[in-house]
């Protein structure tokens, strides 16, 4: 027993280094920790906004797509794709709200424009958003690509 203890005060100075280093590597751990639920919650926020995003771009490339098909979209249609699109603001940034207004506007044009195809008065106008409407299907995904993309 007295071989214990003088073994013990031999390397006293080397028990107590260790023991004061317990402290440090507890906080390191617990900052380890706290940095992976930090980037969790961060990719579990990023996918839940996914969804009310996809939710959001798959009623816009609906509404071109039926603007392309049919020239001016039904009013069930135009109140489909106000729905499926409220609230763009809040889950996307500035330009994408931007783009959507920007379709609906333009389909409001050329369904009024749509219903006077008898005279040539507006048929320019008519053919260069039907144009712009056709550009848009190829384009689209660029616009909503880098609020759809996870792997970021």
């Amino acid at each position: 027993m007295e071989e214990l203890i003088c073994l013990a005060l031999r390397y006293k100075p080397v028990i107590d280094l260790l023991i004061s280093l317990i402290p440090i590597a507890i906080a390191v751990l617990g900052s380890y920790i706290a940095i992976q639920q930090y980037r969790t919650a961060r990719k579990k926020l990023k996918l839940d906004l996914f969804d009310k995003r996809f939710l959001i771009f798959q009623n816009t490339k609906n509404y071109i797509g039926e603007v392309v098909c049919y020239v001016a979209a039904t009013k069930e249609k135009q109140r489909e794709f106000l729905v499926g699109t409220r609230g763009s603001q809040f889950v996307f940034g500035q330009e994408v709200k931007d783009y959507i207004d920007e379709v609906w506007k333009k389909s409001v044009d050329l369904e009024g424009w749509s219903l006077d195809q008898t005279t040539s008065e507006h048929s320019q106008q008519r053919a260069a958003h039907l144009k712009w409407f056709n550009d848009q299907l190829q384009k689209i995904d660029g616009k909503f690509k880098k609020y759809m993309q996870l792997s970021h």
